[in-house]
């Protein structure tokens, strides 16, 4: 199953340029669209009184979804490095009362980089660079580790970066290598960004750096990756 997704990835790079990807995904996957797909895959392991974080909460989908899952007794924090998405992700999370909103980047290091707001209308590609470019600012990253240690251990994380998922691992890894609660870690795993960032077998790494940790994994389409720990 993980050499067929090896595959499916190199060929879903060549249909996104052909325009065929949404072909592509019904054929494997049927009706469901890649979103909804990973959303209940991922949404029926949150229980009641859990704690979730959101990395790369954007303007809140998934954030409120947790919430409603972890109801009054859990807690979601969701973790937004775009001051513009932040905004709307305060405003659609205002009343709910078991949301925590955080404005910064995650990743490998405490540090300063770049963020490039996206051009959609809801800054879905919005992303954190290496390097300036004419219309990016400086915003604050801290690695999921500190902020673990700030604002409490959760039960799962889904994390959603455009390309600096394993950033954001490596940046859990002093969490992962000892006990903890963290049973489920969902993954959209952006490829074609990770390579053009010099990060060769981006899925590969990300699978066998979980496995090390002790999870079981599961890719629910050619792009998202759910990780059990395993008993």
């Amino acid at each position: 199953m993980i050499e067929k997704f090896y595959k499916f990835h190199k060929l879903r790079a060549l249909t996104r340029r052909l325009g065929l990807n949404s072909i592509l995904f019904k054929f494997f996957f049927g009706n469901k669209n890649y979103e909804e797909n990973f959303d209940e895959s991922f949404s029926k392991y949150i229980n009641k009184g859990d704690v979730v974080y959101d990395c790369g909460a954007n303007i809140g989908h998934y954030t409120k979804t947790f919430a409603d899952l972890v109801g009054s007794e859990g807690l979601v924090i969701g973790i937004e490095p775009s001051p513009m998405n932040y905004k709307k992700l305060m405003k659609n999370t205002s009343n709910y009362k078991n949301i925590n909103n955080l404005n910064f980047a995650l990743g490998k290091k405490k540090e300063q980089l770049w963020f490039q707001q996206g051009e959609d209308e809801i800054g879905a590609n919005s992303k954190v660079l290496e390097d300036k470019t004419n219309n990016s600012i400086k915003v604050d990253v801290f690695t999921l580790s500190e902020i673990i240690n700030l604002h409490g251990e959760p039960n799962a994380i889904k994390i959603d970066v455009e390309g600096f998922e394993f950033d954001v691992l490596l940046g859990l890894e002093k969490k992962l290598a000892i006990k903890n609660n963290i049973n489920l870690i969902g993954i959209e795993v952006h490829s074609s960004i990770l390579e053009t960032r010099g990060i060769k077998n981006a899925q590969k790494k990300i699978e066998n750096f979980l496995i090390d940790k002790n999870y079981s994994i599961n890719w629910t389409d050619f792009s998202h990756i759910i990780a059990k720990k395993n008993a």
